[in-house]
């Protein structure tokens, strides 16, 4: 059975990590020293280096802990599809984690860890996230991995385009824009077949 941690080293990491994850709001990651955390979370030398290699350890347990909350979020919100739940609220708590999210993402983008790539991490969670759904569901879709691919694309290109014109789109009003685009483009490719 794993050690169970104590309460205040969990506590110091909390610390820690929030401040560093603060820090990374305002500045480059190259910016943001160890002596900068020190400062800043008011903790010791011994006491970071107690929990943390470098800034380049602790960088990868926070992007890891951002992921996997996401992760979570994502499934949560999947499970309220699947169990039914109103649109309403559903829209609601996602409106309410978009602009968390944002931030989050937006904050880790500026972290550059060898072998991890943020965009491709998150996409990587909304396909398999899909993949999951869809096999509770039992929907049998031809090409699964395909659509899943396609609707992790439409996300990210919806948190994207949130990011770059700070405008929160209602999500009908975006899956009708997707639908329009599908329709023209069909469209196009039926009159370029008879011609």
């Amino acid at each position: 059975m794993p050690k169970k941690e104590d309460l205040r080293v969990i506590k110091t990491k909390k610390n820690i990590e929030y401040t560093f994850f603060e820090l990374l709001k305002t500045m480059p990651f190259e910016k943001v020293t160890v002596r900068l955390i020190l400062e800043k979370a008011l903790i010791s030398k011994g006491t970071f280096y107690s929990h943390y290699l470098d800034k380049y350890d602790l960088a990868e347990k926070v992007v890891h802990q951002h992921l996997s909350k996401f992760q979570a979020g994502v499934a949560e919100r999947l499970e309220g599809i699947q169990n039914n739940e109103d649109y309403d609220v559903l829209w609601s708590s996602l409106r309410e984690s978009i602009s968390t999210i944002i931030v989050d993402i937006k904050t880790l983008k500026k972290l550059r860890i060898e072998d991890m790539d943020i965009e491709t991490s998150i996409k990587n969670i909304l396909q398999e996230e899909y993949v999951r759904y869809a096999e509770v569901q039992n929907i049998q879709i031809k090409n699964i991995r395909l659509q899943s691919a396609i609707i992790a694309s439409l996300a990210i290109e919806y948190i994207t385009y949130i990011q770059e014109y700070d405008e929160l789109i209602e999500m009908p009003d975006y899956i009708q824009s997707i639908h329009e685009i599908s329709t023209q483009y069909l469209s196009y490719l039926k009159h370029t077949k008879k011609t």
